[in-house]
Formats: C-alpha cells, structure tokens, sequence
C-alpha cells in the first residue's frame, strides 16, 4: 500500500490518502496503527505498522508544504521512539 499526502501523528501513526489497499478505496483517508519497523531505501521508506501492514512512504509525497527536512526528521523520530530501522545497501 502506498501513503500520500502522509503526515506522523503523535502516537506514532501515520495519517494519509492511501492507494493501492485491499480494504479501502484509493485516495481515501486513514490513520495506521503506530508504526514499529521502517525500512529506509534514501528517498522512500517502507513503514510496517503494530497491525501489520506495510506501507510505502516517498520523501516527495509527504503533506504539501512539508519541509524536505520532515521526511529526515521522521526516521530520526522513529530511531528516538525505538522502532526498528533498516538501511538497505545501495
């Protein structure tokens, strides 16, 4: 599934359009379960929630307006709250 327009709330959870997802319609709106493991991959990640489910997220596709300084600042956040980071070699 992919995030859009994504934005991290303060539990830890993400809160975006979401495509390409089995249970709900393209482009609606929906808040994940906090996220527990994130994939780093540069200008993409890969978020897997406390439910399960795995969501790409693009450094482009962040809320607009958001600075590019956000996307850093949210794997930072995750690494500070404990989740599992991985970087995958180039």
């Amino acid at each position: 599934m992919v995030l859009e327009n994504y934005f991290v709330l303060n539990d830890g959870s993400l809160r975006g359009h979401v495509y390409d997802s089995p249970k709900f319609n393209d482009g609606d709106i929906i808040a994940t379960s906090p996220v527990k493991e994130v994939i780093d991959f540069g200008d993409w990640v890969v978020a897997k929630t406390a439910s399960g489910s795995r969501y790409t997220l693009h450094r482009d596709h962040a809320l607009k307006g958001t600075p590019d300084a956000y996307f850093d600042a949210m794997i930072k956040n995750a690494i500070a709250s404990k989740v599992i980071i991985y970087s995958q070699p180039a």
